[in-house]
């Protein structure tokens, strides 16, 4: 049985950008081992998931985990300016949304590592 090795994100930058041409958002994160690449990472309508343009094309990938925890903090920003009452509304709806997705191909292990905003 094969392990995944996650790599630790050493200082990651992580940029938001829009695609002029189809309004689709996406995101930058310069690479660690290498300061003048940047690698792109989009979202998957399809899988389901963010995807990233290095290399390494790993599961676990660090430029996605790095764009998640940007995502997360942005989340519970907008969350808690809305009020404290929408914290627990977020909580329910993921909540409803991990029943949904148990039945497509994520786990509820990943989902929560994908969306949660905690």
């Amino acid at each position: 049985m094969a392990s995944s090795i996650k790599t630790e994100i050493q200082n990651a930058s992580v940029a938001r950008g829009t695609d002029k041409v189809t309004h689709e958002t996406f995101y930058v994160v310069q690479s660690d081992s290498h300061p003048n690449t940047w690698y792109t990472v989009r979202w998957n309508n399809e899988r389901l998931k963010w995807e990233d343009d290095c290399p390494a094309s790993c599961p676990q990938c660090k430029h996605v985990r790095a764009v998640n925890q940007v995502l997360a903090v942005r989340r519970a920003t907008i969350a808690l300016s809305m009020g404290p009452e929408t914290v627990a509304v977020v909580a329910k709806l993921q909540r409803d949304e991990d029943t949904r997705q148990a039945a497509r191909r994520m786990t509820r292990e990943e989902y929560v590592s994908e969306f949660s905003i905690y």
